[in-house]
């Protein structure tokens, strides 16, 4: 009876050790997982930064050009007025 009740028991031992290592293994997968999704994540936070910061410099020139351009005009506007007046002196 004893030795019936022992080899039982060491079989249900096995069991229970390979149950746990699936566990483990299932444990490990899933944390392998979330590092990749934290790992996805900041990639794409920084090439979003990155495409953030494209716009922001894209932005500043276009403005800084039209700014520009406005001025260019002013400047026009003025030489012309100048130009009509000198011909009404004339």
């Amino acid at each position: 009876m004893r030795t019936r009740i022992k080899t039982r028991s060491i079989k249900e031992q096995e069991q229970e050790q390979e149950i746990e290592e699936e566990e483990e293994q299932q444990q490990q997968q899933q944390q392998q997982q979330q590092q990749q999704k934290q790992q996805q994540k900041e990639k794409e936070k920084k090439n979003e930064s990155k495409s953030e910061k494209k716009k922001k410099k894209k932005n500043k020139k276009r403005k800084k050009k039209k700014r520009m351009n406005e001025s260019e005009k002013r400047t026009r506007t003025r030489t012309n007025k100048e130009k009509k007046q000198d011909e009404e002196e004339e």
